[in-house]
């Protein structure tokens, strides 16, 4: 994995495509220009071999490989990522335990579906402004 973020790119991983063109337009909207996208935790893993990004927008429940390891791989200094990088994560149905998870590993900020884009703007703007836990 690269160490040297890319200025201002955002990846956002999701299943789902309409989640995905959601939050790229949210992103978009706000003035973010570099926004990559994934569906599975695989294709996270080659973007981040590309170059690290300034945030992580990951929805919890990614297939192949998990978020808790995107993670652990996306701030592993050793490995070239960055231990500060803010990371959002989505929740469907976030549930007392699964929000503790994320949080014990380590997430920015969670962000429950439905969002509002208001609420996603307010949170990108929390998770910048404030180094990762």
């Amino acid at each position: 994995m690269s160490a040297s973020p890319v200025p201002s790119s955002i990846v956002v991983a999701d299943a789902c495509p309409w989640s995905r063109k959601r939050i790229r337009e949210i992103l978009n909207a706000a003035g973010h220009r570099t926004v990559l996208e994934a569906a599975d935790g695989a294709q996270v893993v080659g973007l981040l071999e590309g170059a690290l990004p300034s945030l992580l927008v990951l929805d919890w429940s990614l297939p192949v490989v998990g978020t808790p390891e995107l993670m652990q791989l996306a701030r592993d200094a050793q490995g070239g990522g960055a231990p500060d990088l803010p990371i959002i994560v989505t929740m469907t149905d976030p549930k007392a335990g699964e929000v503790r998870r994320a949080m014990d590993a380590g997430v920015t900020n969670i962000v429950a579906k439905p969002f509002s884009p208001r609420l996603m703007r307010r949170r990108l703007q929390d998770a910048q402004a404030s180094p990762a836990t």
